[in-house]
């Protein structure tokens, strides 16, 4: 098992309204995020939000992270952070 942060900061000035880039996260085929809105989870440009859950590795001891377009923009990180 292990802790799995990922940070965001939207920082094109095109997407930091709400709604302007929403984007789905999955690690190891389990859902971690589904249409994440960035510039609402950070209340716009430049403002940090973190999202954080548990998973088990692969049986080859891999985390598999697949950022999947959603409804509008590419998906985005800033950190991942891997806790064992």
């Amino acid at each position: 098992m292990a802790t799995i942060t990922l940070g965001f900061s939207e920082l094109w000035k095109g997407a930091c309204a709400t709604g302007k880039r929403k984007f789905n996260v999955d690690v190891n085929g389990m859902n971690m995020l589904t249409d994440y809105d960035v510039g609402e989870a950070g209340g716009g440009c430049f403002s940090a939000s973190f999202q954080t859950q548990t998973f088990q590795a692969t049986t080859d001891g891999e985390f598999i992270i697949d950022f999947n377009r959603g409804v509008i923009q590419n998906p985005l990180t800033n950190i991942i952070d891997i806790q064992v």
